[in-house]
């Protein structure tokens, strides 16, 4: 079936979704084994449930994700931090000053998240 992915494609997708533009500089961040990883995400290597806990825990997925492409019910607490990061630029740049005083406190909230993330 064309379009769906392996778990080598989703475990790349992850990477560069979590700001990782290139295996190697993922690598480096996490010390993981060079051609241990390469083979994980060029799908010449298979990944037990070990190694997906592990990048899923790095790039803030959940590991079934990674290993069969399902969407858990709960979504892994980095991803929600990321997903708050984006919301929170998007309001910043499109709604800005225009935000009723009633969401303030919330938004400051969000807006530390994101710091967390860019940090």
């Amino acid at each position: 079936m064309s379009g769906v992915l392996t778990a080598a494609g989703r475990l790349k997708r992850a990477r560069i979704n979590a700001g990782y533009r290139t295996a190697a500089k993922a690598i480096r961040a996490f010390g993981w084994v060079g051609s241990t990883y390469y083979g994980h995400e060029n799908g010449d290597r298979g990944m037990d449930v070990a190694d997906a806990k592990k990048y899923a825990e790095a790039y803030g997925v959940h590991w079934v994700t990674l290993l069969e492409g399902e969407a858990p019910t709960v979504a892994h607490p980095k991803q929600l931090i990321r997903i708050i990061a984006r919301l929170t630029e998007w309001i910043d740049a499109e709604v800005g000053a225009e935000l009723p005083l009633e969401y303030e406190d919330d938004i400051a909230l969000c807006r530390a998240l994101a710091g967390e993330v860019r940090g």
